[in-house]
């Protein structure tokens, strides 16, 4: 009995996490990307700040040395998007738009480091579109 108890509180402590994995495809078929999600499993956070830290992240590798970073999602109205590797002379287009269609955000930024304000939005499920060095990618913004 007392090995039972010992074994179910080392388990309690163990961490865990849930993973979503997306492939993007060229038009031939290949693979050339894969996200990779971690989701916290936890208890429902105590505040909005430990929600907000332990939100998950979309990492994406775009190409050899670009690398895309959007946190956190689901969000409660500003979303980061980092761009690692891009350089000032190469222009991000980034575009969110309602389950309408309707464009709710766009802006063109050269830098690593792109705030998105959500926060004029309600509530739902939202379409980003990254245009970076003429390669598009699509990503689902949860806001809450």
């Amino acid at each position: 009995m007392k090995k039972l108890i010992c074994t179910l509180i080392v388990l309690s402590t163990i961490p865990v996490f849930s993973q979503t994995v997306k492939y993007a495809y060229d038009p031939d078929g290949n693979r050339i990307s894969r996200t990779i999600v971690l989701n916290p499993m936890q208890s429902a956070p105590q505040n909005n700040t430990e929600q907000e830290e332990s939100a998950p992240t979309y990492v994406e590798q775009i190409a050899a040395d670009l690398q895309v970073r959007i946190y956190p999602n689901p969000t409660q109205g500003l979303l980061q998007v980092e761009i690692i590797g891009n350089d000032n002379d190469n222009k991000t287009q980034i575009t969110v738009f309602n389950q309408s269609g309707k464009q709710v955000f766009a802006a063109k930024t050269a830098g690593q480091l792109t705030p998105v304000d959500l926060s004029g939005v309600p509530a739902g499920t939202y379409i980003m579109h990254l245009i970076i060095r003429e390669k598009s990618e699509i990503y689902k913004i949860i806001k809450k």
